[in-house]
């Protein structure tokens, strides 16, 4: 039988439920506390460099709107981790941490 897919655009969710998540991360996450707003650049460098600015920015905004909120960052590998942690620089105030190989517990996290 074939499996029921969720998503047409990226496949990877349609894994999610089949997902291990890491439960000490998990955890971790929940002791800080906040809202908790994922942010997912892309696996494609490209996207990274072309989208993940926008996606400060509309941060940015959320924090000044809800101070509570925190950002966590889905990065798919360690080089997109730095580009991302250079564009990061120009929003020196904003809460937000980044992670390699933790997308599925970003999501998880994730109220948006």
């Amino acid at each position: 039988m074939a499996s029921k897919r969720i998503c047409r655009d990226n496949p990877f969710f349609d894994d999610l439920p089949e997902q291990k998540l890491d439960p000490a991360f998990l955890r971790e996450q929940l002791q800080i506390g906040g809202t908790v707003i994922g942010i997912l650049p892309g696996s494609r460098t490209q996207e990274v460099q072309r989208n993940f600015i926008t996606q400060l920015r509309a941060a940015q905004t959320i924090h000044q709107a809800h101070p509570e909120t925190r950002f966590l960052v889905a990065c798919f590998k360690e080089s997109q981790q730095k580009i991302c942690e250079e564009m990061r620089r120009a929003f020196p105030a904003l809460p937000i941490e980044m992670f390699v190989h933790k997308t599925p517990e970003i999501i998880d996290l994730s109220k948006a």
